[in-house]
């Protein structure tokens, strides 16, 4: 298993994979410095300890392992629900700040929305990378003709619809993000692309918000939760040691 294959979560310059196999394995890399060592956290292990260690790739595809702590697995639960417990104090401190939009408003300014049952989603991944032969293998490949949009599918000119299909989708409870595209020759249409989604505030109020600002956001508070909660678990002066061989203070993390 090589560390470079495994999907990640993207956060600025850090990347968060995850891996499960005898146990389980947290992974955080600098993707900007690939000659940095990257840490490891691993638990679900025989000894029930959580094994934390930074690994440096060496000539020739040798590892080298760095041992930084090990700690009793209580130890990650109680990181966890810090994580999600700060979190949600962080989205319900957001909630009335973040951008509302309303249907009608979308509708002004020449946007449809883009709506796809779970079903309709599946038939149309198959259909962007389908499944081919290659080499002996079956791998999936993208159709270029329908990213590039030579090919048109008619499961998305189907599931374009008037803004007001929002106030139907609220009524489902429909959680899901929602895309809103400018209609064709619209130029009073800015951005072009939006992407909304419902949501409620402790009040049990439910309305539609506008994403794009949002994610950039959380994705930064997420960030910095992520090494508070490191931080928490560690022991002695071990969070000084991964700064330090990460370079964490390039990115703005203080000891």
């Amino acid at each position: 298993m090589t560390l470079q294959n495994e999907n990640g979560l993207r956060i600025g310059n850090l990347t968060i994979r995850l891996a499960s196999q005898r146990n389980v394995k947290l992974y955080v890399l600098r993707n900007d410095r690939k000659e940095l060592p990257h840490l490891t956290i691993s638990w679900q292990n025989p000894s029930k300890q959580i094994d934390i260690h930074l690994t440096t790739r060496t000539i020739g595809g040798n590892e080298n392992h760095q041992p930084i702590a090990k700690i009793n697995e209580s130890v990650l639960k109680s990181a966890c629900e810090h994580l999600s417990a700060e979190m949600l104090k962080i989205i319900t401190a957001k909630i009335d700040k973040i951008r509302k939009v309303r249907p009608g408003w979308l509708a002004r300014n020449g946007y449809v929305v883009l709506y796809l049952p779970s079903d309709v989603q599946e038939c149309l991944i198959q259909k962007l990378v389908p499944k081919q032969k290659r080499h002996g293998k079956w791998t999936h490949i993208v159709d270029k003709e329908i990213i590039t949009g030579r090919k048109q599918l008619q499961e998305v000119i189907d599931g374009l619809y008037h803004p007001s299909m929002l106030h139907e989708l609220a009524e489902l409870n429909y959680r899901e993000p929602v895309l809103a595209l400018a209609a064709s020759g619209r130029k009073k249409c800015k951005p072009r692309l939006i992407s909304v989604m419902l949501i409620t505030n402790p009040n049990g109020n439910s309305f539609w918000v506008r994403l794009d600002n949002l994610a950039q956001e959380m994705m930064k508070n997420l960030e910095e939760l992520m090494i508070s909660s490191i931080k928490q678990m560690l022991p002695n002066n071990a969070w000084e040691t991964i700064q330090g061989e990460l370079h964490l203070d390039e990115l703005g993390f203080k000891t």
